[in-house]
């Protein structure tokens, strides 16, 4: 299912992305690199392996030398839906061995608090335990990768992330004393929050309706509002979308600054053009944090999209970045 294999007349995704991370003009200590899922297409070891060394190459190619500057979150492809048939507490386990031997062992517990690194057989994995914290930046940016695959299985394929899970990160993420001083908080997740402007078929008898959208993508939405987040990212569409969005409740104070939560969902970086949409081609973005912390009325965030389309396998396309106010 991946587009690109490397010949005489083509050049592999690794290529491809070194090239083009290398047309902008960043440092090796400025780049962190956010991966919202899908690493592999049914989740075996031999699937991992290479996504480890595709990681691995990139991060050398790039410069990348802390592993913590890398973050990933499981997508329903991750996860082995055989083993999810027969012994449901198994179906992370190879995602879990590929992060232990990307991390290792050491900062993987530090990154996955809840997690048991032994990954003895005996222990079943709760998928609300996996969740993670990075620290980039000198701490001027947190970043947490949320499990919204924790339903995913054999039959069920759809996005949930889960109250158990939102408890669980509340409890282990630090207050915020002061936002003029604090931390700009960024969040990934697989799934999106958000339904996409598609077009309807009028002949269906049925409403159609998004069924891949996580089913507690408000509570997580105003959860990550609650605290404090000012960008989320997601993948799972196989196309991009950016949108700026506000959760205003009854119960909330009025005083309150009310700035918009940043939602960029990303494209698919390598996979063939016969899984994506029409006219939707290849696709991944950089988000530049202009400033920390974020700050009304001053630039917060530059994010630029690059495109390769499906008629082509040589030219991505730039196009005008967006510049969003804090």
């Amino acid at each position: 299912m991946h587009r690109f294999v490397q010949t005489d007349s083509s050049k592999s995704l690794l290529e491809h992305m070194v090239d083009q991370i290398a047309s902008f003009s960043f440092g090796p200590d400025e780049l962190h690199l956010v991966i919202s899922g899908d690493l592999t297409y049914t989740a075996t070891q031999s699937e991992f392996q290479e996504a480890l060394l595709f990681i691995q190459r990139l991060c050398e190619a790039l410069g990348i030398n802390e592993k913590e500057r890398v973050a990933v979150t499981p997508g329903n492809h991750d996860v082995n839906w055989p083993a999810a048939n027969y012994q449901r507490a198994r179906r992370f386990d190879q995602y879990l061995i590929f992060l232990r031997k990307l991390y290792g062992k050491e900062l993987a517990a530090r990154l996955y608090p809840k997690i048991d690194w032994s990954l003895d057989p005996e222990i079943p994995v709760d998928g609300s335990n996996l969740f993670a914290f990075h620290s980039l930046a000198n701490g001027a940016v947190e970043l947490i990768s949320l499990n919204s695959c924790v339903h995913e299985n054999e039959a069920d394929h759809w996005g949930f992330v889960g109250e158990k899970q939102l408890e669980k990160l509340g409890k282990e993420l630090p207050p915020i004393a002061d936002e003029a001083k604090g931390p700009v908080r960024l969040a990934v997740m697989h799934h999106h929050l958000h339904v996409f402007p598609e077009a309807q078929d009028a002949h269906l008898k049925e409403p159609w309706v998004d069924v891949s959208l996580a089913r507690d993508a408000g509570a997580v939405e105003r959860w990550i509002e609650e605290h404090r987040f000012s960008i989320f990212m997601h993948g799972h569409k196989h196309k991009p979308q950016l949108r700026e969005t506000i959760i205003r409740g009854y119960r909330q104070n009025r005083d309150e600054d009310g700035r918009p939560l940043i939602v960029c969902g990303a494209g698919s970086a390598g996979v063939h053009p016969r899984e994506l949409e029409p006219n939707f081609g290849n696709h991944f973005e950089v988000i530049e944090i202009l400033r920390t912390p974020r700050s009304p009325g001053a630039d917060f965030a530059r994010i630029t999209w690059r495109e390769l389309p499906t008629d082509s396998d040589v030219f991505w396309s730039k196009r005008p970045p967006w510049v969003i106010k804090g």
